[in-house]
């Protein structure tokens, strides 16, 4: 599968921003568990909306992927994840309370993980379009 170059591009760009997406998300949740005085109750619920935001937007995303240009789809999605993270650093800086923090890193978390669900089915989408059909069930 890796002797196709669009594959091997597609996996991997997927691969390194998806699991960025999941380090980001991770070491969030042990920042607000810093920032709030060992409050478990906010790293829960950060994770839980996350984790919601994820599963009611994968099904969104693969319609979307369905209906528009699936690669367009995934550099979309990682232009604006990567403009979250430039956004996030720029209103912590700004913002300098934890009270805020938390507001912000909640907010951008549900974001990125809206994004990451229309991002993962239209990457899955886009690997029929990409490999040949008897190599179809290896990818």
């Amino acid at each position: 599968m890796f002797f196709n170059r669009n594959y091997r591009l597609v996996f991997l760009g997927a691969l390194v921003s998806e699991l960025g997406a999941l380090l980001y998300s991770f070491s969030v949740g042990f920042y607000i568990l810093q920032i709030s005085h060992n409050n478990a109750f906010l790293q829960g619920l950060y994770l839980s909306l996350c984790g919601a935001a994820l599963l009611v937007f994968t099904p969104v995303g693969g319609v979307l992927g369905d209906r528009f240009n699936k690669a367009k789809i995934m550099y979309v999605c990682d232009y604006l994840k990567g403009g979250m993270i430039l956004l996030a650093t720029l209103l912590m800086l700004l913002f300098r309370e934890p009270d805020a923090h938390i507001v912000i890193l909640f907010t951008l978390g549900i974001l990125g993980n809206v994004i990451s669900g229309i991002f993962t089915p239209a990457a899955g989408a886009l690997i029929p379009h990409i490999v040949e059909p008897e190599k179809l069930q290896q990818a």
